[in-house]
């Protein structure tokens, strides 16, 4: 199975993989966008997954509480 990712023929497993990997490296420098970002792409892609939801939450959470401190 394959997803688009600028190419359209980069297998799910890598884009997959990717997102998590960026995903990680957000979450563990508190870049909550970032983390956001890559989470939303695999809740998209793994809607069943309830650990991508938490982490999904948490790191929405995280960038709310982050709002207005950095103007």
């Amino acid at each position: 199975r394959t997803a688009s990712a600028g190419s359209g023929d980069t297998p799910l497993p890598m884009i997959a993989a990717w997102h998590e990997q960026e995903a990680s490296e957000g979450e563990a420098s508190h870049r909550w966008f970032v983390a956001v970002f890559h989470l939303r792409r695999l809740v998209e892609l793994f809607p069943l997954n309830p650990d991508f939801a938490a982490r999904l939450a948490r790191a929405s959470n995280a960038l709310d509480q982050t709002k207005g401190v950095n103007p």
